[in-house]
């Protein structure tokens, strides 16, 4: 199968357009030939079955495609009665629309056969055929077999307990065995000491003052914080909810004797409230200690701590650490990465590519990327423009040599990257040579079936205009 695009005309009105000539081999002539199109946008798009008469068939491109801007990718495909594609052949197609002094609309376009992208798609499609076509697929449950044990009706749940005799209660479950139904009875259990925080009245050295919850009675308990200085307390004057003040009631460390022992900031005291307590026939009424349970001694400064543990002092700059053995401290970042340069093929001299663009500098050592034209082409010889000053601009011409001083004899396929490098007066063998010499091939021949769309996208982007 092959795609022609028949000598430009001019046409008028809406009527501008132009002719695509499909012709098919005579094995082909019973599928249906369609045509494919993929703009650079994305867009999609694909024609009814074509009449062929004589094995051609023609078909008027629209207007969607005319103004598509850069190339599009048009591919011919032949389908069975499965609508299975048994025969494809991808073009590169590119058109462009103009308008002349008279208004008349001038549609010009290229074609290009992509050989290479075609053989891949073929292999593809060859790949394909060697798979089972899914039409043997069951369509129903009742086509498949079931695995063993696989149930294909309900069970048989006769005898079972209906769901009004589940209990929907708790009271209607029975206990297990020591599972609690009330609370346990807890009187006679001791209650838990209540916490007191304390000031010392200045006026009376050794009275401590706080607030409880409730009066006190026989055998109340209390845990005392002392004040945030050292204290020797020697009575508890406090107040309770009803803010009617208990008398100032001693503190006793056994016995009838008061409490004489000095306490550190913050410490915790337990204390048993007595009334009327007999000691050697004399009653006595106040708090007794009964365990010193902490004596902190912290005011909650780190600087009261004893024993502190020394902290070095931590560097705030970098400058102040010191660096691993080859820990890098700079980085040479004067290399640039090279200059991608897409040209053109001279219409006057074989071999010569002409660069679109133009070089950041040309001296001794630069580096770029050349992207050949669109077209299979031999470089040879490199003419491009590049700046010799803040806004001057001056153009070369070089050589591309291969090896050594041997010319650049390869042909490379459409949109070929190579990487070049410029030398000026290189001594060879006593001679002195300027030019570019190829220091690598970046792109190949091969590219995989699934990339060939991707890829060639890409390409058509960028070469618009070839």
């Amino acid at each position: 199968m092959r795609l022609e695009l028949l000598d430009k005309s001019i046409y008028e009105g809406e009527n501008d357009s132009r002719e695509l000539v499909v012709s098919v081999d005579e094995g082909l002539s019973d599928y249906e030939i369609r045509l494919a199109f993929l703009t650079p946008a994305g867009c999609r798009c694909m024609t009814n079955e074509l009449a062929l008469e004589n094995l051609k068939a023609r078909y008027m491109l629209p207007s969607v495609l005319l103004d598509a801007p850069g190339r599009l990718l048009a591919q011919i495909v032949a389908e069975n009665d499965e609508q299975h594609i048994v025969k494809s052949e991808v073009y590169s197609f590119f058109v462009e629309k103009s308008v002349n002094a008279s208004g008349e609309i001038n549609v010009e376009g290229e074609l290009i056969s992509l050989p290479g992208v075609n053989e891949k798609v073929d292999r593809l499609y060859r790949e394909l055929e060697n798979y089972a076509l899914l039409t043997d697929l069951p369509s129903k449950t009742s086509d498949l077999t079931n695995d063993a044990g696989f149930l294909t009706q309900h069970q048989d749940i006769s005898g079972k307990a209906d769901i009004e005799d589940i209990p929907t209660k708790l009271s209607e479950l029975q206990n297990d065995a020591g599972y609690l139904t009330r609370h346990q009875d807890i009187s006679g259990k001791a209650d838990k000491p209540e916490l007191i925080r304390t000031t010392e009245d200045q006026s009376d050295p050794g009275r401590l003052e706080g607030t409880i919850s409730k009066a006190p009675e026989e055998g109340t308990q209390v845990l005392v914080i002392t004040p945030g200085s050292e204290t020797t307390p020697t009575s508890l004057y406090l107040l309770w909810q009803s803010q009617m003040a208990v008398t100032n009631t001693p503190i006793y460390s056994s016995g009838g004797t008061v409490q004489d022992k000095a306490y550190p900031a913050y410490s915790i005291l337990r204390l048993t409230y007595h009334r009327d307590l007999d000691i050697g026939g004399t009653y006595y009424t106040g708090w007794w200690l009964d365990a010193e349970p902490k004596t902190s001694g912290f005011s909650g400064d780190y600087n009261d701590l004893t024993n502190k543990p020394t902290i070095p002092t931590v560097p705030t700059n970098v400058s102040s650490f010191v660096n691993d053995a080859g820990y890098i401290t700079a980085a040479d970042v004067s290399a640039e990465a090279p200059t991608l340069l897409r040209t053109n093929k001279s219409d006057t001299y074989e071999g010569m590519l002409n660069g679109r663009t133009v070089l950041p500098a040309l001296d001794e050592g630069t580096q770029i990327i050349v992207v050949t034209p669109g077209v299979e082409t031999v470089p040879q010889t490199l003419a491009s423009a590049y700046y010799t000053g803040t806004a001057s601009v001056a153009t070369n011409e070089s050589y591309i040599f291969g090896h050594g001083n041997e010319p650049q004899t390869k042909a490379y396929p459409p949109y070929s990257m190579l990487r070049l490098t410029y030398h000026k007066n290189l001594d060879i063998n006593g001679t002195q040579w300027t030019g570019w010499w190829l220091d690598a091939e970046l792109t190949g021949d091969e590219i995989s079936a699934n990339e060939v769309e991707t890829a060639w996208i890409s390409v058509m982007n960028a070469g618009s205009g070839e």
